[in-house]
């Protein structure tokens, strides 16, 4: 099972392909979907409360970008978690071949790489 934690901070426009990408992969592998926010001022935790994840919001402006994975650790239950921007599209392979690395007691973490999608 896995934590994916999600940082936003005005991701209206990206935020819901985001979370659908997240839920395929949860559906899958078992977990949690834990949101942090960075006092977002546009829809986007409107949008987020539409999906059954965990939604947290920072009080002040001035922590904003700072702390927002601990925040999501601190919420998280699970061995296995995943850290993704509002703004990213889960690829469900990835999780699959990430995994896969921790057979390796020498491994502690693992990245993958993040493609640009060409703006309209």
């Amino acid at each position: 099972m896995i934590s994916i934690i999600i940082k936003t901070f005005n991701e209206e426009k990206n935020i819901e392909g985001c979370i659908s990408s997240c839920i395929n992969v949860i559906k899958k592998f078992g977990g949690e979907i834990i949101l942090i926010d960075s006092l977002s001022d546009d829809k986007t935790i409107e949008i987020t409360k539409k999906y059954d994840i965990q939604i947290y919001q920072i009080k002040e402006k001035n922590l904003r970008s700072t702390g927002l994975a601990q925040i999501g650790y601190k919420y998280s239950r699970y061995e296995y978690l995943l850290l993704v921007d509002g703004d990213m599209i889960l690829n469900e392979n990835f999780i699959h071949e990430a995994l896969k690395e921790f057979n390796n007691p020498d491994v502690a973490g693992v990245s993958g790489i993040i493609k640009e999608k060409a703006s309209n």
